[in-house]
């Protein structure tokens, strides 16, 4: 780790304060709106561009600037500052939810010091910098740099713009554009903006689109860095047509010249896209309906679902969700994180499985080499607790499974070992995972498991059937 500079980026989904983050920026995202360069995405770009009138100025120089590495960089402290001095300016307009300024300063403190990780065993803490995994760790960044372009923005600039970090920047004079970088990089003493020039055909990469200002006029054509791959969602994929359309309509637009419009092209048929007929349609929304999130099987069944639910004028908003892909059931994110630190943990071997959440699981008694299939949502070694228990003390869990296995298989033996094994994993869908649950059991008959559970998962699947 001090040999090789290294940027942690890890996530922080399921985390002890991901709930937190997530609710706090449910309260300040709103401030964005206050943040004068603020981009949502190319779209807002262009058409903050097409709105500027450059005829008066036909001389210009435009460049964009980019933060060095700027998560790794930003002071917490003063993002926390920044972000509370902007919340204390538009307070009236910001819904707070009962708190006040000094109790949402605590709470984005206690979410910020989580930024603790394993690596390789050892845990490391950054002590510098926000955390790029935390769901707030956006929104502090773009604020922090209001502040700072707040006071090193000066005359002379015609056009400012910024997504997170890239920047995109209109002066009268290069003069103005040298200034003003050297005003952004003495404001703060570890962050440091580079420079890019338009190339020789005086076009200038931002984001997705290279633009060109020339005559007091903008030109704008679609972009692709070159170490991007031609990869889109696949005409075959099981995401709905909606989907397919809508991530192709924000890589296009009519207004691109015939050549990109024919690179866009290429790429659509590399991902097997040809020409038909439009049949595509959208999913049901009912303003300040309820949202319903529907698995997506295919486009047929749910045309129908949807067909039945406008017509039935239910107040919904339906929104069809993909299956997990074949990548995402094979991968994993933490893969660093693989061999188990609890100390005598008696689930993991040579993986660690004791602390998934939302498993299908089974339970192999080591005695009688019977088994027992299950399922939770919490960490699994809580689950398996429990059992273990009731094979120590089965007269107080005379309910459950495993008690009645020691009463009835193992009465005068100590208690059996267990060997534990997850089925499915990441299932976070409750009616998913008892269906799956119930399949296991018609599948492997384990003894262990009751009747009463044998006989709910035989009738949950002739329901689902």
């Amino acid at each position: 780790m001090d040999e090789i500079r290294t940027r942690p980026i890890i996530s922080s989904c399921d985390g002890p304060a991901d709930k937190l983050s997530w609710f706090l920026t449910k309260i300040l995202s709103p401030l964005l709106v206050y943040v004068d360069a603020h981009l949502r995405n190319t779209k807002q770009f262009r058409e903050s561009l097409a709105l500027c009138d450059f005829s008066n100025a036909p001389n210009l120089h435009y460049q964009s600037f980019d933060v060095v590495s700027l998560y790794t960089n930003v002071d917490s402290n003063l993002a926390v500052d920044a972000c509370l001095t902007l919340l204390h300016e538009h307070e009236k307009e910001i819904r707070l939810y009962g708190l006040t300024l000094s109790e949402i300063r605590k709470l984005l403190t206690v979410v910020l010091k989580q930024n603790i990780f394993r690596f390789n065993n050892i845990v490391y803490r950054q002590i510098r910098g926000l955390a790029m995994g935390s769901r707030i760790a956006p929104l502090l960044a773009i604020i922090f740099l209001d502040s700072i372009e707040k006071r090193a923005l000066r005359r002379g600039i015609i056009y400012y713009k910024r997504y997170i970090d890239d920047i995109f920047i209109v002066a009268r004079s290069r003069c103005s554009l040298r200034k003003t970088l050297q005003n952004l990089n003495s404001a703060n003493d570890n962050i440091t903006f580079t420079v890019e020039d338009p190339g020789e055909d005086n076009f200038l990469p931002f984001l997705n689109t290279k633009v060109r200002i020339r005559s007091g006029k903008v030109e704008s054509i679609w972009y692709k860095e070159p170490a991007s791959a031609n990869v889109l969602v696949h005409s075959r994929s099981c995401h709905p047509y909606c989907m397919k359309n809508m991530r192709i309509a924000q890589e296009t637009t009519t207004h691109d010249s015939t050549t990109t419009i024919r690179r866009a092209e290429d790429i659509l048929r590399e991902n097997g896209y040809r020409y038909e007929p439009s049949y595509c349609w959208k999913p049901h929304h009912s303003l300040h309906g309820a949202v319903m999130v529907m698995p997506y099987v295919d486009e047929r069944l749910a045309n129908r679902i949807n067909c039945a639910v406008r017509n039935s004028k239910i107040p919904a908003r339906l929104i069809f969700r993909p299956p997990r892909s074949l990548k995402e059931l094979l991968t994993s994110s933490r893969q660093y994180e693989s061999v188990c630190v609890r100390e005598h943990c008696s689930i993991c071997t040579e993986t660690q499985i004791c602390g998934l959440k939302n498993t299908v699981y089974e339970v192999k008694c080591m005695a009688c080499f019977e088994t027992y299939i299950g399922e939770t949502s919490r960490p699994l070694f809580e689950r398996i607790d429990e059992h273990r228990r009731a094979l120590t003390q089965p007269a107080s869990y005379t309910r459950n499974a495993f008690s009645r296995h020691r009463t009835l298989r193992h009465t005068m033996e100590r208690p059996p070992k267990l060997d534990v094994s997850v089925l499915h994993r990441n299932m976070r869908d409750p009616l998913e995972r008892k269906i799956r649950e119930a399949l296991e059991i018609r599948r492997r008959t384990p003894a262990i498991n009751s009747k009463e559970e044998m006989a709910a998962a035989m009738q949950l699947i002739s329901i689902s059937g």
